[in-house]
């Protein structure tokens, strides 16, 4: 079965409908999930929150333990910066996937998936102003100590989720571009005269 660690106990777990009065943080924060996972068969692994991991069938050599963990913005030392891309806006949402006995890349991709807030639905992540359709996803490589841009993205801003396949597991982050607000004013700055 799945065990879940939330810092409250499994009794005061709360429902979808009052989780969105409380702060994500007070919930979330120290989320995480511990399973099990066989070397026959396929299973997906999900928080309550929507982080997940699906787990393709005859991946593993051994049968093996995923821990899956929400880390607080707080606990990143780096945050989501790329060299060639300045203009990148971290969405604050990170995620750390473990493999106990499984320390090396997969022949197999599996596919892991990293919700963000958008409460509202209008296409801007809450609280860091970027366009939900720029956001992409990134994994932190440990040896050159900076993140790195994956390539295979999906974003369903229906769910407000990003989806990616990897082969390697360590800590993941989401980052997108920052929508500038568009200021209409009356008479236009038409420098043509009139």
């Amino acid at each position: 079965g799945v065990n879940l660690w939330y810092g409250i106990s499994k009794n005061e777990i709360p429902t979808t409908e009052n989780l969105r009065k409380l702060s994500p943080k007070a919930i979330f924060l120290e989320a995480t999930v511990r399973e099990n996972v066989s070397t026959r068969c396929a299973g997906r692994i999900e928080l309550s929150d929507k982080t997940s991991l699906v787990v393709p069938a005859g991946i593993l050599s051994q049968d093996d333990i995923v821990d899956i963990k929400k880390v607080g913005e707080e606990d990143v030392f780096d945050e989501i910066v790329l060299k060639d891309r300045e203009n990148i806006v971290p969405a604050g949402e990170y995620r750390e996937y473990k493999f106990k006995n499984h320390n090396t890349a997969f022949n197999k991709e599996m596919i892991l998936s990293i919700p963000y807030a958008d409460e509202d639905n209008d296409g801007i992540v809450d609280e860091k102003g970027i366009d939900e359709l720029t956001l992409d996803a990134f994994w932190f490589n440990e040896e050159d100590d900076e993140w790195k841009l994956l390539s295979d993205v999906l974003i369903f801003p229906q769910e407000n989720i990003v989806m990616v396949k990897v082969n390697h597991f360590s800590l993941f982050g989401i980052a997108g571009i920052e929508r500038k607000i568009q200021e209409i004013t009356s008479g236009g700055n038409d420098e043509s005269g009139g």
